[in-house]
């Protein structure tokens, strides 16, 4: 009985410090920037392998809109 708490108490401690150490703490200094899209109100007609529709996406309000 004794061995099945001690196991017991084992995975617990092993589960409670493998969150604690994969849990990163955010630097922005070091993060990556966002991406900001705008993003048509509907789909277009485009062809890729195949006809079919696509999304009009651009970066900035004063962009062209480009196929995705």
């Amino acid at each position: 009985m004794a061995s099945k708490l001690f196991n017991f108490r084992g995975i617990g401690l092993l589960a409670v410090l493998l969150v604690v150490t994969s849990c990163k703490s955010s630097n922005s200094e070091t993060e990556a920037s966002g991406i900001t899209y705008w993003i048509n109100s509907s789909k277009v007609p485009c062809e890729g392998v195949a006809p079919m529709e696509c999304l009009e996406v651009r970066q900035s309000e004063s962009a062209d809109w480009q196929l995705f």
